[in-house]
């Protein structure tokens, strides 16, 4: 009878005990990634060339900033990453505030959030996808606009503020830090934006909408130089940091 609590025990256990194992084979993998990437951007790893070799501290680093390619396409990824993020705002931002409020037009965007049933299960999928992104969906903009405390808007209803003034003054002020969460999250997504360009333009007409992203993957895997393609790797990371960090200073202090 004895062996039924340690039974117990032990299966109460078993989930802490594996959790270790786990954490320790991502920390392992993930550093084994990152000191290869640190240890290809300093040796030349051009496979065109496979004659040289060796250690050659930062020069890819030097050639790869020196670029016009990637002055051009850092400067595509920032107008891309500063645009997109308030289109999709203003727009989940309107659809939230149908939703939120009876406003001049309502009717019509509820028929057209309605319309995504009409579609293929795909089609319709990937549609709630959309609406359920923690970073932008709209289903979720209109759930932060619904955790509102409804005091403060039914006192500036009684004071006789209309419906864009209470949007203005009061809704806006209370969601600054939502809003800024979501475009700090949003830019980081962009930054990283491959798929979609790749499958619509894939960096073209020649190189005119060829993001950093792209310009890493064309000179890793198609001009087979890893040196250099390792030390974008390693830029990228530090170029979002240096981009986000006014979002992150304001939302600090949005929090405080």
């Amino acid at each position: 009878m004895s062996r039924f609590p340690a039974n117990r025990r032990l299966q109460r256990c078993a989930p802490a005990m594996m959790v270790p194992p786990i954490l320790l084979c991502l920390a392992a993998l993930t550093l084994y990634a990152i000191i290869a990437n640190v240890w290809f951007s300093l040796n030349a790893m051009d496979l065109t060339q496979p004659w040289k070799t060796g250690f050659v501290g930062a020069d890819n680093y030097v050639d790869a900033v020196t670029r016009h390619a990637f002055f051009k396409s850092s400067g595509i990824m920032l107008a891309f990453a500063g645009i997109s993020p308030v289109i999709r705002l203003v727009l989940g931002t309107i659809v939230a505030l149908a939703l939120w409020q009876t406003i001049r037009g309502h009717h019509l965007f509820t028929t057209i959030l309605v319309l995504p049933f009409g579609l293929t299960p795909v089609a319709l999928a990937l549609a709630w996808r959309l609406l359920l992104n923690p970073a932008d969906g709209g289903l979720n903009q209109m759930l932060g606009l619904i955790a509102l405390p409804k005091e403060p808007f039914e006192a500036a209803a009684m004071e006789g503020a209309d419906c864009r003034q209470r949007i203005r003054y009061i809704a806006l002020p209370m969601l600054k830090p939502l809003i800024l969460v979501v475009i700090l999250f949003r830019l980081i997504d962009l930054f990283r934006a491959f798929d979609t360009i790749w499958v619509i333009t894939g960096g073209g007409p020649g190189n005119a909408t060829e993001t950093f992203n792209m310009l890493l993957y064309r000179i890793a895997f198609q001009n087979l130089n890893f040196g250099q393609s390792s030390a974008l790797a390693i830029l990228m990371p530090v170029l979002i940091i240096f981009c986000t960090q006014s979002f992150l200073k304001r939302l600090i202090r949005t929090m405080r």
